[in-house]
């Protein structure tokens, strides 16, 4: 079997590991309880593009490299399907490029933490604006980016070099607007993807829900991220989130390191997610982010 090519590079070009070269990234711009997502006026349909960072807020001679995101919802209503996805675009308005697609988002609402908390690791130039938008099994759904805190490093950093401008959503569905749901007993692995169509440099683990549940409890729910064959999976990252009876989704406030893997995951790799819920797993569901090579 022919050795991959990523593993042939010098070790002194295969540069840091996302998870740690985040450590070294520095603040660069804050978006804060500013801007409001509204999701098509058809159900599972693209709303507009929302500004969350101006062209002029973050300076050329700096690169973006990382985005912290906060998205919480605010029209929910208990027992509906308010699933939902998140693209990240990048452009003058009207014009933006997607460059993170359909991102699941739902199970949150409009109240302090509650919501989908993640890292987005990409890079952005700086003097480049910033915008997202929403869709959701319901129409004209509102969901808030209640924060965004972009993290960078300067334009000739070689660990801004190693990152692509675009990254890959996988385990969403836009018929739908949701990520992939857990199912099956505790312990159960469920698939993301059979196979990847790309080596990637790091995965993200995002959980998400769809908010439309009623009458259960309380619970912590542990994901975990796995590579390998049905059966003998490796984990390789961990996400927590708490649910509440009614579905809604409360993150831990660490979630986005702990659910960051950086490392070689090569084309034709399978993926899966493991939950510890006995009982009605469906009401947590999960994405994965994989960073690509640039």
């Amino acid at each position: 079997m022919p050795m991959n090519p990523r593993l042939l590079r010098p070790r002194a070009l295969q540069g840091v590991p996302i998870y740690l070269a985040r450590l070294g990234m520095k603040f660069l711009a804050y978006n804060n309880n500013g801007s409001s997502m509204t999701s098509g006026a058809s159900v599972n349909t693209p709303g507009a593009f929302v500004q969350v960072l101006a062209n002029n807020a973050v300076s050329a001679s700096e690169t973006i490299v990382c985005l912290n995101i906060r998205c919480i919802g605010n029209n929910q209503g208990t027992g509906v399907d308010a699933s939902a996805l998140m693209d990240v675009g990048i452009g003058a308005a009207g014009s933006e490029v997607v460059i993170a697609p359909d991102i699941a988002v739902g199970g949150g609402v409009n109240s302090g933490a509650t919501g989908c908390n993640f890292a987005l690791p990409v890079k952005i130039p700086g003097a480049t604006r910033v915008a997202f938008r929403l869709r959701c099994a319901q129409a004209s759904r509102i969901y808030i980016i209640q924060q965004v805190v972009f993290s960078g490093q300067i334009a000739d950093s070689k660990f801004a070099d190693q990152l692509p401008t675009s990254v890959d959503t996988l385990g969403t569905s836009t018929a739908t607007s949701s990520g992939t749901a857990m199912s099956g007993a505790s312990g159960t692995w469920v698939e993301i993807t059979p196979s990847t169509t790309k080596d990637y440099q790091a995965l993200a683990l995002i959980p998400s829900g769809p908010q439309d549940t009623t009458g259960g409890s309380q619970v912590i729910v542990h994901l975990e991220l796995g590579i390998g064959a049905a059966g003998s999976e490796t984990v390789i990252a961990h996400a927590g989130v708490s649910v509440n009876a009614n579905g809604v989704i409360f993150p831990f406030d660490s979630n986005d390191v702990h659910a960051l893997f950086g490392g070689l995951i090569p084309a034709g790799t399978r993926i899966a997610v493991r939950h510890n819920q006995a009982a009605s797993p469906g009401r947590v569901a999960a994405c994965v982010i994989g960073v690509p090579f640039p």
